[in-house]
């Protein structure tokens, strides 16, 4: 059928097939900032290579790489040039790329004998010095003591993007790597249907997989993959993140009291307990950096982004009345993440508002009764302006052997758009043994845990109720999108000052949205043990800004 239809073609005039090679590979985006320490140096860097660079043949047929050419072999010091210019780093190198780059993704043998290195060339006034740095991230699965973590070379993968902040000091170079998907989808596609990498649709909503600073997604494997889930911590309208002392597995980090954070709910202040978790700065130089809480009324010289030069401590006002804010200025931590830039997220990821949170969890404190305080037993809630004010059902079916059980749920009920949606708490690790309880105060349950959320698929025709939730449709083992929120606590704060509490029982999420009126924030909450006071899964503008809490994003479909 092709005969004669080729003849006389050239590359000028025949037809044209696109291949996207170049998601076949992970793009580096390289940024570069300076510590306060050299505020009144002149910083140049001057060039970047790329050492331990892989090589080798890629197949247009099956897409994969070839080590038969691979000069890495035998040569762990072979280079290639990515950048040899001269910029000033100066606070627009911290926010706008200098240079990309290319390169073949990590293949699994790699991690064993190469990791990809940066080979770093500046000038600090007239001092020309060449720093090397191998980027590395930790072995999750083979660390067992936190206080002594195990790494491996940094895992490239193919289709993702990589933000690599530079930032000099007077006597070495840290190196942050941010990963995210690499954006290649065509501008015809229909995007809230497309799912990019790993991360998670709901509603239209693509939630990002893991915590803001998590190095691991899935929160029930074990003790150490649930703590490398919890990621940072932030306060509302400030964009620092927070560690806990004794929990950063970041070589660069000298931890403050080399020890595992000691979380014990409501006894987090006592004589007793010195050591319970406390938050620092996770900001280059400023590692060590101890809270601030001096203050009733708030602080006006806080830093808002990694890049200032103001103050990092984590700091906020013990006034309630306050609203235990970390800004003196209500408008300053109301206003600063209204735009996406200034939030903590990634480039094409930002925060979620509080409606988008509704997509994936109880629009109210009665449908998410997961501990049954306001029932007694399986029940069913109706609420008819739920996510994009349409309707959803909810049902709570409680556990014979625990104090909460499992809700379901058909959001955007009798609508084309309708979903079923699993809320349940799994725990991790051996729950008969206290020592492998993370926080031991108060009456709250101490054990890592996570609460799973599912989505499963319905029409417009579906239905849920007490009688036909695991009838009607009984395939509650295979969802079609799976989302974790470890349950790690969150940063209290009161009068004698900023620490952990409650980890493995409660959790709070941020969203984007302020509360104006009443000086907080909204948040999403959740709390299943403990006192019962607000034991529920639900959204909550009464937050306060000073606290410090955990960070999903979700996808910006506003950038390319």
């Amino acid at each position: 059928m092709w005969a004669g239809n080729l003849k006389n073609q050239t590359y000028k005039n025949s037809g044209k097939l696109q291949l996207n090679f170049e998601h076949t590979l992970s793009k580096l985006h390289i940024y570069a900032q300076k510590n306060e320490e050299l505020a009144n140096s002149t910083v140049v860097l001057k060039e970047v290579k790329l050492i331990d660079y892989l090589s080798g043949d890629l197949s247009l047929a099956t897409g994969e790489f070839s080590s038969a050419t691979d000069t890495r072999i035998d040569n762990t010091d072979h280079t290639h040039s990515v950048y040899k210019k001269e910029i000033e780093i100066n606070e627009e190198t911290a926010k706008n790329e200098i240079f990309s780059a290319m390169t073949f993704p990590t293949r699994g043998t790699d991690t064993d004998s190469h990791a990809l290195g940066l080979k770093v060339t500046t000038k600090v006034d007239d001092y020309e010095k060449t720093t090397t740095y191998r980027i590395k991230e930790v072995d999750v699965e083979n660390t067992t003591d936190n206080k002594n973590p195990k790494y491996k070379a940094f895992k490239f993968k193919p289709n993702y993007e990589y933000d690599i902040v530079l930032t000099m000091t007077q006597t070495t170079m840290v190196v942050t790597v941010i990963p995210r998907v690499y954006d290649w989808i065509d501008d015809n596609s229909d995007y809230e249907d497309t799912q990019i990498g790993s991360s998670v649709t709901f509603g239209s909503v693509t939630w990002m997989d893991r915590n803001l600073g998590a190095t691991n997604a899935d929160a029930t494997k074990s003790i150490q993959s649930w703590e490398a889930s919890r990621g940072f911590y932030y306060q509302f309208g400030r964009s620092i993140p927070y560690y806990l002392n004794g929990s950063c597995l970041d070589p660069n980090v000298e931890d403050p009291t080399n020890a595992v954070p000691d979380c014990n709910g409501a006894n987090k202040t006592s004589s007793y307990k010195p050591d319970n978790a406390k938050p620092f700065p996770y900001v280059p130089g400023h590692y060590n950096d101890a809270q601030r809480t001096d203050k009733s009324y708030g602080y006006s010289d806080c830093a808002q982004d990694p890049g200032e030069t103001k103050v990092f401590k984590f700091s906020s006002s013990a006034n309630e009345y306050y609203s235990r804010d970390w800004a003196s200025d209500h408008n300053v931590s109301a206003t600063y993440w209204d735009n996406p830039i200034n939030q903590p997220c990634p480039k094409g990821w930002r925060l979620p508002t509080k409606d988008e949170f509704l997509s994936i969890v109880p629009s109210s404190q009665d449908a998410g009764d997961i501990t049954f305080l306001n029932h007694s037993g399986t029940y069913s809630t109706t609420v008819n302006y739920d996510v994009h004010n349409e309707k959803a059902v909810y049902v709570g079916v409680p556990s014979s052997t625990e104090r909460w059980g499992t809700i379901y749920a058909i959001k955007r009920q009798g609508t084309p758009n309708a979903y079923r949606v699993r809320w349940q708490i799994k725990r991790v690790g051996n729950t008969s043994i206290d020592k492998d309880k993370c926080d031991t105060g108060g009456d709250a349950q101490g054990y890592r845990s996570v609460l799973v959320i599912s989505r499963y698929p319905a029409d417009k025709n579906s239905t849920l109720t007490k009688e036909n939730y695991n009838k009607d449709y009984t395939d509650w083992d295979n969802p079609v999108e799976t989302l974790m929120l470890p349950i790690s606590g969150y940063i209290h704060v009161d009068g004698n000052g900023a620490a952990l509490i409650y980890a493995g029982s409660e959790a709070i999420y941020h969203t984007s949205t302020a509360n104006t009126r009443d000086n907080k924030s909204w948040s999403f909450r959740i709390k299943f043990s403990g006192d019962e006071s607000h034991r529920y899964l639900y959204t909550w503008d009464q937050e306060r800004r000073g606290y410090g809490c955990s960070v999903r994003c979700v996808r910006d479909k506003n950038v390319n």
